[in-house]
């Protein structure tokens, strides 16, 4: 059975010149509309809702969160399924970018329902203050509303766009973040009914983790959890002392940096997690546990990289 992608694994090709003049020029897609194309990250849908997430709550403003899940779009597909699509398409280079223009009639319908959330960032000197009501990252879709009625009415639009299309909302693991919240129904989205998150629970925005209480704690336990997984693999393989700094180094710290990038933990916390992998890199090195950091670290020896510093970078 071939293991389905993740949604950043689907190799896409980029846009032509030409096909970003067109875009650039007639100003086709509209807001956060975002596909594993040439130049698009995930970095800014995750900056979107971390600066509206941590606006709400540092203001105290009621504010919606829905984490759509879709069946029946990518991530329907294995990975032979999706080279083989990909390839019988006689312009190759257009099979994202027709995707991408057909999800952005719904990002257009719910952007003119003027149900907007406000984002309380200070904007540049003469603009007024930006205003989001969504952002998507290939099948990862969140909507954000000042409030449930306005939420409601934009679920209306997304499940006739979705009836039409053929695409399945998967209602148990859409979820929905609601920050002081005036009203506590539950939100009806096609078939399902979708009911507020706790505040401590955390959930998924593109592999970052997001709570309504905004604390650090599901970040920290998820970053804890991790270190301890890689470190138990490479303290049972038979790896060199090189290979182990290696893949803490290019594999454990860049995972880290990525759960972290919209999260402040303690460094009492970050203190923990990397004693745990130098835990295992002294076991590699066979060295006592008594050996000074700064070995550990020097460039001229080991290399190991610290995650306070890369942290810090």
């Amino acid at each position: 059975m071939v293991r389905k992608p993740s949604r950043r694994q689907v190799d896409h090709p980029p846009r032509t010149g030409a096909q970003e003049f067109i875009l650039d020029t007639d100003n086709t897609l509209k807001g956060p509309n975002l596909t594993v194309l040439k130049g698009t990250t995930t970095v800014e849908p995750i900056h979107i809702a971390n600066a509206i997430m941590e606006g709400a709550i540092q203001h105290r403003l009621e504010l919606w969160t829905l984490l759509q899940n879709m069946r029946r779009y990518y991530d329907s597909l294995n990975c032979r399924q999706v080279q083989l699509s990909v390839r019988a398409w006689p312009r190759r280079s257009r099979v994202p970018l027709l995707c991408r223009i057909a999800y952005d009639a719904l990002l257009v319908a719910t952007d003119r329902q003027k149900l907007r959330y406000t984002i309380t960032t200070p904007p540049a000197p003469g603009k007024e203050p930006p205003m989001v009501s969504n952002a998507a990252f290939v099948d990862d879709t969140n909507l954000f509303v000042p409030s449930n009625s306005n939420l409601e009415r934009i679920t209306d639009v997304s499940s006739e766009f979705f009836r039409i299309h053929g695409i399945e909302i998967n209602g148990k693991k859409t979820e929905l973040l609601v920050t002081k919240p005036t009203h506590n129904g539950t939100i009806t989205y096609g078939e399902s009914q979708i009911k507020p998150q706790d505040k401590i629970k955390a959930s998924r925005i593109l592999g970052v983790l997001f709570s309504a209480d905004g604390k650090a704690k599901a970040t920290t336990e998820l970053s804890r959890k991790e270190t301890s997984t890689i470190c138990n693999i490479l303290g049972r393989r038979k790896v060199t002392d090189k290979q182990c700094i290696f893949i803490i180094n290019a594999v454990l710290i860049p995972r880290l940096l990525y759960r972290m990038s919209t999260t402040i933990i303690p460094w009492q916390e970050v203190e923990r997690i990397t004693a745990q992998y130098r835990k295992v890199v002294r076991q590699k090195l066979g060295l006592p546990s008594s050996t000074p950091n700064s070995i550990l670290r020097h460039t001229r020896l080991y290399w190991l990289r610290d995650l306070k510093d890369a942290l810090a970078e």
